[in-house]
């Protein structure tokens, strides 16, 4: 066994590349010595600029991290309920926890990996050669969990050496990772890190929301405010130095039919910090970018697509899904756009009984050409039905799958110091070639999972 674990350990580090560098000493900070400040404090507008060309970093219903180069960063909790940071490395196909002590619990700030208990939506997302982790704040509670319930950034070297706290949001603001289609999506550049923060203050008419849309910058180690926002903005695209916005004004109003709101689309330009509205839509519509093109299928079935470059928009193919069928868009990615259709079977258990499956079933749409096809990608068992194995990041020549769920057990201590057992959920990984995806291989490469 301590064999095993010495070669467990030995492959992580080689996997993180390299061995840390704070290996006997807490390398984290500790949040007792953060200063939440009383008011935000942006860096001068005048000091920001984009850096090459602005990608988006799309975040799907299911998606549990952030891709680099080399691997996926994720956030999961360990069965001794710690929250801890993860990597998978796709060249070897091994989840590590990013530490390199094999002697180390992962149980606090003496470990490069640990995330403190009461963090709300953490997000370790890659940009240029550092890790950015996006804390989103809890700030209806923080006057009860204090610091830890700050929105706040921290940054490390992608092995996890060196974490800092470089800037801590004030205790009204919360960053925008709750879950949701599209909520938490976020752009980058080779420096700046793209993200919408959002201001809740009490008012007289109750609670009022001041979202705007910030930028860090790594090199610099600042966060500018670029523009405050309309209500209910999100993230939906990136092109060239532009971000693409999409406002959804009057759906937080209790009782708003939802098919009555119309969507706008603004392109905002990170160059002169200037918006254009460039199209809008029916807010039921969801949409979907890739590069300068935002493609929908519209309530009557057709696929559409809008040129942000210049607003012109276009039916690509009429009738690709019947008005009555109800779907779900799961992503895009390489020019086909993912959607899945839910159909019911039914199965006799051991006593007979007939029980009902909802079972979701895969279907790629070409872009270019608009022919919609059934894809016969592996399935898992969801307990109400079959899920596909979705995609949640491109790897290379590989897609990075969500494999399937397994329940397990997590035992923690309470606060009598009884130990407590619950359930919970761990998402599986699985590598799969990308043309062997698309064309219904059933080649996979599981993810090995290393403590």
């Amino acid at each position: 066994m301590r064999l095993k674990k010495m070669i467990c350990t030995t492959l992580a580090i080689c996997i993180l590349g390299g061995v840390l560098t704070a290996c006997s000493s807490p390398n984290i900070p500790k949040l007792d010595n953060v200063v939440v400040p009383e008011t935000n404090q942006f860096a001068d507008i005048g000091g920001f600029s984009p850096q090459g060309e602005v990608s988006l970093l799309p975040v799907e219903i299911g998606s549990t991290g952030f891709s680099s180069d080399t691997g996926y960063y994720h956030v999961d909790t360990n069965k001794n309920g710690f929250t801890v940071l993860r990597f998978v490395d796709y060249a070897s196909a091994k989840d590590v926890v990013v530490c390199n002590r094999p002697e180390c619990k992962h149980k606090d700030e003496s470990c490069t990996a640990y995330i403190p208990f009461g963090s709300s939506g953490v997000n370790p997302i890659p940009v240029g050669d550092k890790l950015i982790l996006l804390y989103g704040g809890n700030p209806f509670n923080f006057d009860v969990v204090g610091n830890v319930g700050a929105a706040r950034i921290e940054v490390m070297e992608q092995n996890g050496a060196n974490r800092t706290i470089p800037y801590v949001f004030d205790g009204t603001t919360s960053i925008s990772t709750s879950l949701g289609i599209d909520k938490r999506s976020f752009a980058k550049d080779e420096q700046n890190l793209y993200f919408i923060a959002e201001q809740i203050l009490n008012s007289s008419n109750g609670v009022e929301v001041k979202p705007f849309l910030c930028a860090y910058n790594i090199s610099s180690q600042q966060v500018f405010m670029l523009k405050e926002l309309d209500s209910n903005p999100r993230i939906i695209g990136a092109f060239a130095d532009n971000i693409v916005l999409e406002y959804a004004s009057g759906i937080e109003i209790v009782g708003t039919d939802a098919s009555s709101i119309q969507a706008e689309i603004e392109v905002f330009s990170l160059s002169t910090l200037q918006g254009s509205q460039v199209a809008t839509h029916p807010y039921i519509e969801h949409v979907r970018c890739e590069g300068n093109m935002c493609y929908r299928i519209t309530k009557t079935g057709d696929l559409a697509v809008i040129d942000l470059s210049t607003g012109e928009e276009k039916v690509i193919a009429a009738g690709i899904v019947s008005p009555e069928t109800e779907f779900s868009i799961e992503g895009l990615q390489d020019g086909k756009l993912f959607l899945t259709f839910t159909t019911m079977r039914t199965e006799a258990n051991e006593k007979g009984e007939e029980i009902i499956f909802f079972d979701k079933v895969l279907h790629g749409v070409d872009l270019q050409s608009g022919t919609i096809a059934e894809l016969s990608v592996p399935y898992y068992e969801g307990g109400s039905g079959r899920i596909p194995k979705k995609i949640l990041a491109s790897a290379g020549q590989d897609y990075l799958c969500l494999d399937s769920t397994e329940e397990i057990a997590i035992t923690s201590l309470n606060n009598e110091g009884k130990a407590t057992t619950v359930p919970s959920y761990k998402t599986l990984y699985a590598l799969q070639n990308k043309d062997d995806y698309l064309n219904g291989g059933q080649q996979l490469r599981a993810v090995t999972e290393i403590s």
